[in-house]
């Protein structure tokens, strides 16, 4: 085989296996988040990652469903909270989007800021408010200010007001 020729089918079997791994990965996609919305049943309606890995899908399905309503916190509110109690309330649709270990509000924060940045249809955030990392939020013994849920809480009212 002349040289030309091997790195024609060496380039050829590498552009075929890469195709076919991302065939693969659009097919199953384990956590719900690709663009091409290919759906099995009995094959890949199930989605086993999905809560595993709430930090990336939860930004997907808000971008994806656009709702007027959503749940923020940590796993408190990702398992106490169910959206379609509020249904037919001015509320609905909403979205739960509570994330395991999310309890930080500058973690909230960045949340917050891209599902204002993406879902134009939004209206109403709520927050969880956990008492002991609000209680637990200190800059120095003398200098005391306020944790960083208020610019949060500003942030999501004003874009919305106008």
């Amino acid at each position: 085989m002349r040289f030309g020729r091997y790195l024609t089918v060496m380039a050829s079997s590498w552009l075929l296996m890469a195709v076919a791994v991302a065939a693969v990965n659009v097919a199953v996609d384990a956590i719900g988040i690709s663009p091409v919305r290919v759906a099995v049943a009995g094959f890949n309606e199930w989605k086993p990652l999905h809560g595993e890995y709430d930090w990336i899908a939860k930004r997907h399905d808000v971008r994806r469903q656009q709702p007027r309503t959503i749940f923020m916190g940590s796993s408190r509110i990702k398992q106490s909270v169910d959206p379609k109690l509020v249904v037919d309330t001015g509320f609905a649709p909403a979205y739960n989007g509570g994330i395991n270990g999310s309890a930080e509000y500058a973690e909230l924060g960045a949340y917050l800021q891209d599902f204002l940045r993406t879902d134009s249809n939004l209206q109403h955030v709520f927050i969880e408010v956990f008492a002991p990392v609000l209680l637990s939020h200190r800059t120095s013994p003398r200098k005391r200010e306020l944790p960083p849920i208020s610019p949060i809480l500003y942030q999501c009212s004003s874009p919305r007001a106008a």
